[in-house]
């Protein structure tokens, strides 16, 4: 057995036996000692009553783990995708009441680089996927020139077949492979291109090397926006108001960690942390935030730091990489609807 999934396995176990000893659960076993005299029906309903939890969570847990495979396979990103998760945990109440107590859940931190993401660890909460170079950022630019929506795909292919389903809709393909403009597309994975093409009222079918695949993959938050450097204290404050726990998801690179992308987790933190008084950071989202500090009074030394901006610049999108290393721009914070596939403006 993979030692991790072991070591995931004990700490469940060890974190259910921390929770029987919650003061609801003490309760109850005393009211079933006190009710029944009987040492043997204790026992009995005692062995039901945990019954009954463990048969609730292995459903519940087992029917989302199939939920979830399930949209990432449809995605085609079971077994490829590799970007980073950057969880950002507050302490949450959960809605309901234990004879007039709440019932306490300090929810943990997980962090994934470099591997196949696995949803599960960002269900029920909410989401921002960055990628500064350049797709959040194309993203935001699009919508607010008036795009209708954009469509994030998985594949040139399925983004040209779903496009054409809809060309009498005012649809476009756009994106890129490895930096590169795809041929055939209208556009490619630009800010610029997108803040002087006219896109207004048009929906962007849109597939990148590593933007698009964090979108897709996040499908199993319960609320998902783009963040990026022209919108960072936007999206801090919407993904902060939502009453939930964070997961911030860096795109990056092919699975490796890319300066830009980890310098806007830092600085959403950076913003979170200054409107909710009790955060628990986990170490690589601690690291992210000495990061962003570093940054946050020039983030255009990202141009010659970042490997990814000097190979674009090489590459002569210079233009596009001045474009994403500006900070806050924008309000807007596009949110990605799984349920309608479609990222779009604000939703008020």
């Amino acid at each position: 057995m993979d030692t991790s999934l072991t070591a995931a396995l004990g700490i469940g176990f060890l974190l259910g036996l921390r929770h029987a000893t919650d003061a609801d659960h003490v309760a109850a076993v005393s009211t079933f000692v006190a009710q029944h005299r009987s040492l043997a029906k204790s026992c009995l309903l005692g062995t039901f009553w945990g019954a009954g939890h463990t048969v609730a969570l292995l459903t519940a847990g087992v029917a989302t783990i199939a939920s979830m495979q399930e949209q990432l396979a449809s995605a085609g990103l079971t077994d490829d995708v590799s970007f980073m998760t950057l969880n950002v945990f507050g302490r949450t109440l959960a809605p309901g009441h234990t004879n007039g107590r709440h019932h306490n859940h300090n929810h943990q931190v997980s962090v994934t680089i470099g591997r196949p993401f696995r949803g599960g660890v960002i269900g029920g909460v909410t989401a921002l996927v960055i990628d500064v170079l350049r797709a959040s950022t194309t993203i935001i630019t699009a919508l607010a020139n008036g795009c209708h929506a954009i469509v994030p795909v998985a594949d040139p292919g399925d983004a040209r077949r779903r496009a054409g389903e809809n060309w009498g809709d005012g649809a476009l393909v756009a994106g890129e492979r490895h930096g590169e403009p795809i041929p055939g597309f209208d556009l490619s994975n630009s800010p610029v291109e997108f803040g002087t093409v006219g896109v207004r009222g048009k929906t962007v079918f849109f597939t990148t090397s590593n933007g698009t695949r964090a979108l897709l993959a996040a499908r199993a938050a319960a609320a998902i926006g783009v963040a990026a450097l022209v919108n960072v204290s936007a999206a801090a404050a919407w993904a902060a108001g939502a009453g939930r726990d964070v997961a911030i998801l860096c795109a990056g690179s092919r699975g490796a960690e890319s300066l830009e992308d980890w310098t806007c987790a830092g600085l959403l933190i950076d913003r979170i942390l200054a409107t909710t008084p009790i955060v628990t950071l986990s170490d690589a989202a601690r690291n992210a935030l000495d990061t962003g500090r570093r940054y946050v009074d020039d983030v255009g030394r990202l141009r010659r730091d970042a490997p990814w901006a000097r190979r674009l610049i090489a590459a002569g999108r210079g233009a596009d990489v001045d474009a994403c290393l500006r900070l806050d721009t924008t309000t807007l914070v596009p949110r990605y609807v799984p349920n309608i596939d479609k990222i779009v403006g604000d939703l008020g």
